[in-house]
C-alpha cells in the first residue's frame, strides 16, 4: 500500500516497526546486563524498568490498533466495490 491521502502507510508501519525494534533491543541488553551482573536491584532500577516496559507494551498496542483499523478500513473498501 501507498499514499493514501498523503500518508504512506509503508513508511509509517516500516517507522514503527523501527521504534519498537530499537525499545527491544535496548530492554533486552538493560535485562541482560542486570542478569550479567547478579547484583540486587534497587527499587528506583526497577520502577524505570517498569516504566520503560509499559512504554514498549503501549507502543506494540498502538501499532497494533493502527494496523488492525487500517486492514478494517481496507476490507470495508474492497466489498463496498464489489
Amino acid at each position: 500500500m501507498s499514499g493514501i491521502s498523503g500518508l504512506n502507510i509503508n513508511s509509517f508501519i516500516s517507522k514503527g516497526m523501527e521504534n519498537v525494534d530499537g525499545m527491544s533491543t535496548k530492554l533486552n541488553a538493560k535485562m541482560q546486563e542486570i542478569v550479567a551482573s547478579g547484583a540486587e536491584m534497587k527499587q528506583e532500577d526497577l520502577l524505570v524498568l517498569q516504566y520503560e516496559m509499559g512504554q514498549y507494551q503501549a507502543m506494540m498496542t498502538a501499532l497494533n490498533n493502527t494496523v488492525h483499523a487500517i486492514q478494517s478500513q481496507v476490507k470495508e473498501l474492497a466489498q463496498s466495490i464489489r
